[in-house]
């Protein structure tokens, strides 16, 4: 049965580990849990790198909707939503760091007041489902860079709307992205290179 089948590989393995010396087994144990040991510290460094860099690309996020934010409210209380098109038409000529793809402005019904895109997009950014779950709130970084951030606009206490953008960070995202793999290849080289060393010192 298979079962017998894997009883009979496993006294196999250990019959072959118990023919090799212990002064080439002990180092050989030593050297795996050296290069263990090595791996996962760096890729723990790694992972911590990463979710920092979103907490920044958040941040960078939520400074841009200040100053759109800002900018649209004076039209927004007057009611002029073709000012505030023309605000968020003005916001996608200026993008020296982040590039903004979609930005939209919705009244407390989350009907589209006023919105702007950016020439030479393929396709709409559709509005994310979870705009109708929190006043405030921002979506993981797409695969191609992209993120929707959006927050409730509000003016002497009273909800006026909500602004809305699809901001391009992929600019941001590929200088990591390359660190990381130079940091997964210096880390394979350095524990396999660490193993070795106490493999013979072993």
């Amino acid at each position: 049965s298979e079962r017998d089948v894997a009883i009979g590989s496993v006294g196999t393995l250990e019959s072959l580990a118990q023919k090799i010396p212990v002064t080439v087994r002990l180092p050989v144990i030593v050297a795996m849990m050296i290069f263990a040991a090595a791996v996962s510290s760096t890729q723990t460094a790694i992972l911590v790198m990463s979710r920092q860099a979103e907490r920044q690309a958040e941040t960078l996020g939520h400074v841009y909707l200040d100053g759109l934010s800002a900018a649209v409210l004076p039209h927004v209380r007057s009611g002029d939503d073709e000012s505030v098109g023309s605000v968020l038409e003005q916001a996608l000529e200026f993008h020296e760091g982040v590039v903004d793809r979609r930005l939209v402005f919705l009244d407390n019904d989350l009907n589209v007041r006023a919105e702007a895109l950016r020439a030479g997009e393929d396709a709409v950014p559709e509005l994310p489902a979870e705009l109708a779950l929190s006043e405030t709130g921002t979506l993981p970084m797409s695969s191609d860079g992209g993120m929707w951030i959006w927050r409730g606009l509000h003016a002497d206490g009273v909800k006026m709307g909500t602004v809305a953008a699809d901001l391009d960070l992929s600019a941001f995202q590929e200088s990591p992205r390359q660190l990381r793999w130079l940091l997964l290849l210096f880390d394979l080289v350095f524990s396999l290179a660490c193993a070795v060393i106490g493999f013979f010192m072993v």
